[in-house]
C-alpha cells in the first residue's frame, strides 16, 4: 500500500504571527503567544481529527488487504480497490494542506523560542510530499495500484510442479527444498525452473505495463522517472540512497562475498552461484524452527517473546495480534508484518491506549 502519507500527526504543532514591524516588544510578544496558541489549537483540532480519519479509511483499506494477501474466504481485490480510492479521498485534503501553508508562510516571524514553530516546518514537510492535489496524477495512482494489487494476487497464486511433491509448490516451500536437497544440480535446476517460470508469468500478466504506467504517473507529477518520484512522496533522498548502495558493493558486499566462499569450501563448492545460498544457510542453522516446537510448544514461544519486549519497554498487553503462520492456496507466500492500526505515542513517546494497536504476522512455516 502507499503509505507516503502523514501518519504522526499527534507529535506536531506550529505557531504563527502577524507582522510586527510595527509593534512595541509587549505587543510582539502578546500576539506571538496568541499565534502560537492558536496554531497549537489548529493541530490539536483539525489536524487531530484529519488524522484519525486517515487511520480509519486506512485500517479499512488495510484489512481488507490482509484478506486478500492471507486469501480469506470473502477476500475481494476488486474491494480493496474502492477502499484505496476512499483512502484517498480522505487523505488527499487540499484544505488542509492550503491552511498549513498558510499558517507556516505566516509564522516567519514568530520567535524563535516558541516550541511549536520547528514542528509546523516539519507538518509542511510531510504534508506537502503525502498530499497530491493534481486530479490526473491521482486518478492514475488509483489506476497502478490496482495493477499492484492484481499483479500481487496472481503472484501469490503462482506454483510450479516439482518432481517428488504431491501438488504444486510455492515460492516459499520450493526455497526450503533447495535448501535441503544434497544433489547441487538439482538445487540448480529447480531454482531455474521456478524463477524462469515466474518471470514469464509476469510479464503475461503485464508486468512491462505497470513500470510504463508508474513512469506515466510519474511524470504526470513533474518528476523524470518513477524512483525520483517515489522517493519524493516518501521524503528520501535518491543521490543519498545511490550512495549507500555504491559503498554496500564496494565495502560490505567483498566481506559477504568472501564469507559466503568460506562456506562453500567447507561444502565443496568452488563458486557459490544463487541456488546454493539457501542450501548453505541451512547448512549453517543451528536447526528447524519446527523442530524446536516439538519440544517448545508455540504458546511458550510466544510467552517468550512477549516477556522479552515486555522488558524493552513494550507494553505487549496492549497490543492486538494477528496470526497467519501456514501455507495454504492462494496465499502470499512471502513472510511480512503489517500496521493495521499503528501505535499511537503522545509528545513523551509513551504508546496511547486507544486505539489500540492492531498488528499481523503471515508466514509460511511446515
Amino acid at each position: 500500500m502507499n503509505r507516503a502519507l502523514l501518519l504522526s500527526l499527534v507529535f506536531l504543532a506550529g505557531c504563527v504571527s502577524q507582522n510586527p514591524r510595527n509593534l512595541d516588544t509587549a505587543v510582539q510578544e502578546k500576539n506571538s503567544s496568541q499565534a502560537c496558541l492558536s496554531i497549537k489549537t489548529f493541530f490539536n483540532d483539525e489536524l487531530s481529527a484529519f488524522q484519525d480519519r486517515m487511520d480509519a479509511a486506512s485500517a479499512e483499506y488495510q484489512e481488507e488487504q490482509w484478506k486478500v494477501e492471507a486469501n480469506e474466504p470473502g477476500a475481494s481485490t476488486q474491494k480493496m480497490g474502492d477502499l484505496f480510492e476512499a483512502y484517498q479521498k480522505v487523505a488527499y485534503d487540499k484544505a488542509i494542506l492550503n491552511k498549513t501553508l498558510e499558517l507556516a508562510k505566516n509564522s516567519k516571524n514568530v520567535e524563535t523560542d516558541c516550541k511549536w514553530k520547528r514542528r509546523l516546518g516539519r507538518a509542511k514537510q510531510l504534508l506537502e510530499t503525502s498530499i497530491l492535489t493534481d486530479e490526473a496524477v491521482i486518478q492514475k495512482e488509483k489506476e497502478n495500484q490496482q495493477k499492484q494489487d492484481t499483479l500481487s494476487n496472481q503472484s501469490n497464486g503462482f506454483r510450479v510442479e516439482v518432481p517428488g511433491e504431491s501438488e504444486p509448490v510455492s515460492k516459499a516451500l520450493l526455497s526450503k527444498k533447495i535448501g535441503s536437497t544434497e544433489d547441487r544440480s538439482q538445487r540448480e535446476s529447480l531454482f531455474k525452473q521456478f524463477n524462469s517460470a515466474r518471470a514469464d508469468a509476469w510479464l503475461k500478466w503485464g508486468f512491462r505495463d505497470l513500470i510504463k504506467s508508474r513512469n506515466a504517473e510519474a511524470k504526470a507529477a513533474g518528476f523524470k522517472s518513477y524512483y525520483d518520484y517515489r522517493f519524493f512522496r516518501n521524503q528520501l533522498d535518491l543521490k543519498n540512497y545511490l550512495k549507500n548502495i555504491k559503498e554496500i558493493r564496494t565495502k560490505l558486499a567483498p566481506k559477504i562475498q568472501k564469507i559466503l566462499k568460506a562456506m562453500g569450501k567447507r561444502y565443496g563448492i568452488n563458486k557459490v552461484e544463487p541456488w546454493d545460498i539457501r542450501y548453505l544457510r541451512e547448512k549453517s542453522a543451528s536447526g528447524e524452527v519446527n523442530a524446536l516446537f516439538k519440544d517448545f510448544p508455540e504458546t511458550e514461544v510466544m510467552k517468550v517473546a512477549s516477556d522479552f519486549y515486555s522488558s524493552l519497554g513494550t507494553d505487549v498487553a496492549s497490543y492486538q495480534f494477528k496470526m497467519d503462520l501456514y501455507p495454504r492456496p492462494g496465499k502470499n507466500t512471502h513472510a511480512f508484518a503489517m500496521g493495521v492500526v499503528a501505535p499511537h505515542v503522545n509528545e513523551q513517546g509513551e504508546v496511547l491506549s486507544t486505539p489500540k494497536p492492531d498488528i499481523r504476522f503471515l508466514a509460511n512455516l511446515r
